[in-house]
This record gives C-alpha cells, sequence and structure tokens, in this order.
C-alpha cells in the first residue's frame, strides 16, 4: 500500500466513470463507452477503451504490419494490385516485422479518406524510438493524419484501410478477449475535416466461460452475424497496423483478411472445430457443446476465510480522485469508509472542496470454499454509519460534504445491498487462463485492479486477495496491510508496531492511527546520519575515534574519546552532533529527500525547539524538534537504505548492520538490528522506539515498535525494545 504507486490507463477509465455518477447513476458502461469511443476518435487518440478490462493476452506486438491479400468480394481500382499477394509483395526486412509472416506490398494505394478530390499518399514508418510503426497520410507532402501503435500497447488494435464502392475509409477494428470475456467492436470513418469522422459501427458482447459461476451471456447468432458483417468489410480492406498477435496468425493461416474467431480452436475449451462448417454453424455448435458444461457445486462450508488478520481492502480509481477502503476480518465481519474529494467543486460556505462520505459496517455469512482459491460469501449485514442521512449535505471547516451510500457494496439501484447479495472471494493463488479457473470469465472484476495482473499462462495468479461484488462485477483487492491485535506484548502500554515484508510488499500493523502519526525520531536517526556520513567519507568505522571536549555530561559514558562502534551504541548525541555538522545541511536535506524521511524538515538545525534540554552538543533537528517520521515511514527508510534497491554501498551497509547488530540475543536463529531512540518534553518521556530489522534464514522484515507518552515510567526505549525482540522471535517462528 504504502511503497507503491498504482496507476493505468484502466483505472484513468474507472474514474471518468465514477466524476459522471451523478448523471449515469454509475449504471450505464455501454453508454459510457460509446461516447468515449466517439470523442477518442474526434480528438484523434484512437485508443479503444472497452466496458470490461481491455488488456488481454497481446501476443505478438510488433507494431504496424500491413498487407494486401486477395479475398472475395469487389476490390476498387488502386488495391486491385494486392490480388496475388504472394507474386506483388514482399516481406519487410525489419526487426519489427521479424517472424510475422505477413506479406507485405510493395505500394500502399493511393486515396482519397478527406473527400476533397486530392489523392493522397500512405506511409508506414518506424517510430522515432522504434519501439512501434506510425501511419502517415500525406496531402501534396504535407502530412495531416497519423496513427501510431506501439510493441507494448496493452490491448486488440487493427487499422485497415477499407475501399466500399470506390470511396476510401479507415477501419478500426478491436478483437478484445481477457480472461474468457469477449468484447469486440469496430468502427468504420472517412477523414472530412482531416479528423476521423464515424460513419458505421457496430459491437458484439461473449462470455465463453461455460460451466463456472461466473459465466454471462453466450449468443451464437449475434456473433456469428458480427463476424460475418466485419469480414465484409476485410474482403476490401488492407491491413495497416496491429498489436494482437492472435488475429495476425489467424489472417495467416486463413491465407486471406478473415477473422474466423481463434478461440474456438484455444485450450482447454475441448471443442473441434469443423473445417467444411461454416463459422456460424461451429458458433453454434460451439455454444450447445459448451452450454452442457454445468457448474457442479462442490463447495464445503468453513468457520472463517482464509487469513489470520484483519485485512485492508481497497475499491478505488487508482489516481486518487475516490476510493472505498474496508477493514475484513476472518469471521466475514468488516467496517470501512467511502470517500470521494473534489476540490473543483467550491461555493461561498465551502471554499475548500467538497467531498462525498459514507462510512459502513457490515458481515457477511455463508462463508464455502467452492475452489482451491476462491470462496463464496453472502451479505448478512451491511449498515450505514454516517451521522447524516443519505443525500443529506452539511459544511465542516470550509468543505461541503455529502452524506452518500457505499460504492462497491451497492447494486443496479445505486442504493447498498440488501442481505443476501452473493460475492467472491479470492486468495493470491487465483488463477484465469484456462475455462474452470477462478477468474476466468472475470474481465469486468479484474479490471478493478490497481496493478493489472496479466493470464498469459497456466502458472500466473492474481498475486493479492480479491473480494468480487457479481451483482456489479466491482472489485475490492488487498492492499497489504494487515491489522493485529499485539495487546498482549504492550501490556497496558500506548504504542505501535509495524512489521513491513518488502518481499511480498505486505504490512503489518498494530494501532494504526498512532503508526501513521508522525514524531520526532530522537535517537534512531542515528542510523540515518551514520548511513550518510559513511557512504560520504566523513566516518571512517575503522579511524573513527573523536575527542572529548572535556564537558561534562549527564551520561557518564559520554565523557570520554570515543569511536563509531561505541558511540553507537550508547548513543552518544555530542558524538553526532558534531558528524551531522560535518554532513551539513545541504547534503543532509538532499538524503532525507532521497530516503523518503518523514518530513524531511531540519530547518530547526541546532535544535532550539526542545524543551528538555539547552546545550547545543545535545541538541538538533532530530531530537524532539522540526524533524518527524512515523512507524510506517521508519520500517520503509529501513527498507530503502537495507533493501535490494538501495543506492548505498556494501561498505556502507556493512558497517551500519555490525553497530545495529544486537549481540545479546539468546536466538542463535534470528539475527536483530536496531537502534533505540528516546525523547521527552519538560522532563516527561514523549517518544520511545526501536526500529530496525530481523533476519531469519533467507527471510528479513523490517520493523518498529514505538511507545508515546504513558506517563509510566516503563514507557523507554528499552521497553520498545523488549516488545520489538518478542515480537519479531515470535513473527519469524510462526512463518
Amino acid at each position: 500500500m504504502y511503497m507503491r504507486e498504482q496507476r493505468g490507463l484502466k483505472d484513468y477509465l474507472h474514474n471518468k466513470k465514477f466524476d459522471m455518477k451523478n448523471l449515469f447513476l454509475h449504471k450505464k458502461p455501454v453508454f459510457v463507452m460509446m461516447i468515449l469511443v466517439t470523442v477518442l476518435l474526434l480528438t484523434g487518440m484512437t485508443v479503444f477503451i472497452s466496458r470490461r478490462a481491455k488488456n488481454g493476452n497481446v501476443g505478438d506486438s510488433s507494431g504496424a504490419q500491413n498487407s494486401q491479400i486477395s479475398g472475395e468480394g469487389d476490390t476498387a481500382e488502386g488495391m486491385a494490385g494486392a490480388e496475388n499477394a504472394g507474386d506483388e509483395s514482399e516481406k519487410v526486412n525489419t526487426d519489427s516485422a521479424e517472424g510475422s509472416g505477413i506479406l507485405y506490398p510493395k505500394d500502399l494505394p493511393e486515396t482519397d479518406l478527406n473527400r476533397n478530390g486530392i489523392l493522397e499518399e500512405l506511409r508506414i514508418v518506424e517510430t522515432e524510438n522504434r519501439d512501434g510503426r506510425r501511419l502517415e497520410i500525406r496531402e501534396d507532402g504535407e502530412m495531416f493524419w497519423q496513427e501510431e501503435v506501439f510493441r507494448d500497447y496493452r490491448g486488440q488494435k487493427f487499422v485497415f484501410l477499407c475501399r466500399l464502392d470506390g470511396e476510401d475509409y479507415l477501419l478500426y477494428y478491436y478483437p478484445v478477449m481477457y480472461v474468457g470475456c469477449g468484447d469486440y467492436s469496430y468502427t468504420l470513418c472517412t477523414l472530412e475535416d482531416n479528423r476521423p469522422t464515424p460513419v458505421q459501427n457496430n459491437e458484439v458482447s461473449f462470455d465463453i466461460s461455460f460451466g463456472t459461476p461466473l459465466h454471462r451471456e453466450f449468443e451464437a447468432e449475434v456473433i456469428a452475424d458480427f463476424a460475418e458483417e466485419v469480414n465484409g468489410l476485410f474482403a476490401n480492406s488492407v491491413l495497416l497496423l496491429h498489436t494482437d498477435g492472435e488475429l495476425q496468425e489467424t489472417f495467416e493461416k486463413e491465407g486471406e483478411l478473415r477473422d474466423t474467431l481463434w478461440w474456438l480452436d484455444s485450450e482447454g475449451t475441448g471443442f473441434v472445430r469443423d473445417e467444411a462448417a461454416s463459422l456460424a454453424e461451429n458458433l453454434r455448435v460451439f455454444q450447445v457443446e459448451m452450454s452442457g458444461r454445468e457448474w457442479t457445486d462442490t463447495s464445503v462450508d468453513c468457520d472463517a476465510l482464509p487469513f489470520e488478520r484483519g485485512m485492508e481492502m481497497r475499491f478505488s480509481s487508482g489516481v486518487g480522485a475516490w476510493r472505498t477502503m474496508l477493514m475484513l476480518q476472518p469471521d466475514g465481519s468488516f467496517a470501512g469508509e467511502y470517500t470521494d474529494s473534489d476540490a473543483g467543486w467550491t461555493g461561498e460556505d465551502y471554499p475548500c472542496g467538497t467531498v462525498s462520505v459514507c462510512r459502513f459496517h457490515g458481515r457477511f455469512g455463508g462463508i464455502r470454499q467452492i475452489s482451491p482459491a476462491s470462496y463464496s460469501l453472502m451479505l448478512e449485514e451491511l449498515e450505514i454509519d454516517t451521522e447524516y442521512p443519505v443525500g443529506e449535505e452539511w459544511i465542516e471547516d470550509e468543505i461541503r460534504y455529502i452524506s452518500s451510500e457505499p460504492y462497491g457494496l451497492d447494486g443496479m439501484d445505486s442504493d447498498a445491498l440488501k442481505p443476501g447479495a452473493s460475492f467472491l472471494f479470492y486468495t493470491p493463488q487465483a488463477k484465469g487462463y484456462v475455462p474452470g479457473s477462478e477468474l476466468y470469465g472475470a474481465a469486468e472484476f479484474c479490471s478493478w485492479m490497481p496493478e493489472r495482473r496479466e493470464f498469459q499462462s497456466e502458472s500466473d495468479k492474481l498475486g493479492c486477495y480479491g473480494l468480487h461484488n457479481l451483482e456489479m462485477d466491482y472489485g475490492f483487492f488487498s492492499t497489504g496491510v494487515m491489522e493485529a491485535d499485539f495487546d498482549g506484548y504492550f501490556d497496558g502500554l500506548q504504542g505501535a508496531a509495524v512489521l513491513y515484508d518488502a518481499e511480498s510488499d505486505e504490512y503489518t500493523i498494530y494501532n494504526r492511527e498512532l503508526a501513521e502519526r508522525r514524531t520526532s525520531p530522537c535517537s534512531t536517526f542515528k542510523i540515518v546520519s551514520s548511513c550518510i556520513a559513511l557512504e560520504n567519507g566523513l566516518i571512517d568505522p575503522d579511524h573513527s575515534l573523536r575527542r572529548w571536549n572535556g564537558e561534562k555530561f549527564w551520561n557518564e559514558k559520554w565523557n570520554r574519546d570515543i569511536d563509531f562502534k561505541e558511540a553507537f551504541r550508547e548513543s552518544c548525541v555530542w558524538y553526532f552532533r558534531e558528524v551531522i555538522d560535518e554532513i551539513g545541511p545541504e547534503l543532509m536535506q538532499e538524503e532525507l529527500s532521497r530516503l523518503g524521511y518523514g518530513n524531511h524538515d531540519i530547518s530547526d538545525w541546532e535544535g532550539r525547539q526542545n524543551t528538555n534540554n539547552s546545550n547545543p552538543a545535545l541538541t538538533g533537528f532530530w531530537i524532539e524538534s522540526s524533524l518527524a517520521i512515523s512507524p510506517v515511514e521508519q520500517t520503509e527508510v529501513m527498507e530503502r537504505i537495507f533493501g535490494e534497491d538501495t543506492v548505498y554501498s556494501e561498505d556502507t551497509r556493512k558497517a551500519l548492520r555490525e553497530v545495529m547488530r544486537m549481540e545479546e540475543n539468546e536466538r542463535t536463529d534470528i539475527s536483530i538490528y536496531g537502534k533505540t531512540g528516546m525523547g521527552k518534553a519538560k522532563g516527561v518521556t514523549v517518544d520511545a522506539w526501536y526500529t530496525g530489522f530481523a533476519e531469519k534464514g533467507e527471510e528479513r522484515i523490517y520493523f518498529c515498535v514505538y511507545l508515546g507518552e504513558n506517563g509510566d515510567e516503563n514507557a523507554s526505549s528499552q521497553t520498545a525494545r523488549e516488545i520489538a525482540v518478542e515480537l519479531m522471535e515470535d513473527y519469524l517462528d510462526s512463518n
């Protein structure tokens, strides 16, 4: 959750869809899609966004391919040279075309796509970065239209030149298949006024996930009619650009531009095409045979969901406009909040914007395991906890709030779901490549994933937990945050704990509110200042002795000449005050920004804000002053220093590990590395820390234990360390 940036084109679509919810009530996806396609075409952006998740198996994404293969139908003058393609064509000798097997015509025909009576020249060239192909349409040497496709384009897109009754058109074809769900569409357009002007279009949606509880519609006749219509256009077309290998292979197999629906022959269906029969006949037989695969309920009752601690799940646009968060417990109970912020929706009384909000709680019951990686659930309770009725508005702190429904847990009528609504819960092992697997057919659900998983082989898995609202196909996905009950370790003390597994990007958090609150790092900052000094040659571990100036400090162990190792372990403030002054504000600011260290604020360099000590040798911005960091951020900083993507040298990390290692640990199979820190304000302990990482075998967990103001003498950094050691030993043993 904290370490990942989650972005994507599909997320953008969902965000736009949500922004229009008051107009379309969330429930007009086909209409929204048609508007988007038209708008994108009119602006020259011919990227199609399907109602379902359009990012399927891309296959060969070699960029632009152009082909003229003779087919039935009348090819108008200027395109007739494509007949006998084997004699009149040549293979393009470029890397992007390598292995495609498609034949290219020597010359593309002249056209009049903009209908002004002036013949146009078509060119297909590589893009500047050699990552795709570009179609250029020129008139009198000047380019007035271009179209590009790229090798890394995640989707299916074809661009053809089509000639009907002597008139030229661009034909855009999107044969999208993803986890068993098809959304095929085409748009035929001219370039009148030098921009795409649609003159004909059609679309068909279908689902081949027969034999699963997710199966939707499949109408053989409708699909056959659509395919016949498209193939009729192909018969009078030249292929210019494409991003899909499946249909490309179909064209090569057929020896002509003809879509015979490759998925009829895909592995897992068990269907054998009759080559002597028509496409329509094969589709009808396919529907009959596949419809006989009824889903057999072999589910078993379960007492709880397959995880041990409360799990945070999110349904969102991925771009920050809105989100619904819920904390799901193993027993099926949950609580959460939906928010949608619009800073631009202001008024005289609410200049800071508008926020739609819904707080709620509820419970799932009827938990049944229906496959190794999926469970069926039934909504037993959903209660709205917002202080105001749905639809009511109020103003608070110059923000207008609107009480809303729990988006993601609503139904076709936009109201909160009623008890009895069906859900599915998926584990990270859920698959979706072959018919019968958990997510085969769940295209719309998968489209909500913040970080899209591709199911391109039988080994591909979901990779996170998912909660599927079956009525609306909405998807909640685990954020990597697990809620923990560590009360027993803290023994009544007010505190927080964060365990971060960077390999799985999962956080286990106790007392989340406190774990996300920033406060002074105190002496835990010695890890960072040591790292910076070691990396920049300001500390040489073998020659690190600094002379004591004779001033008597409250800690007797500081009243002597001391080297780096002893200064770190004794937390000698005057030693590190000198080191930090040698680092200087400029380098320190640069390094803290690179590490993402809390608020990065070193403005109180000398530590004058400290109310517990005025000795300049014992104060600084890191001791109850301007710099602040949260326990969650502490674990992330540790990972940035010691993790796989660290920018710090092996020598620096080795020296740090040596001084951070806890030598008095009785466990020989577990190594713990950390640093304590404690701060007071007006004589009262307000911050006590122990942060670092622990290792057992190949496993490494970053941790932070924090104790706030408790009014108890036991709330010390030593207590924090004892809690952390016990926690880490138990956690690593349990894994």
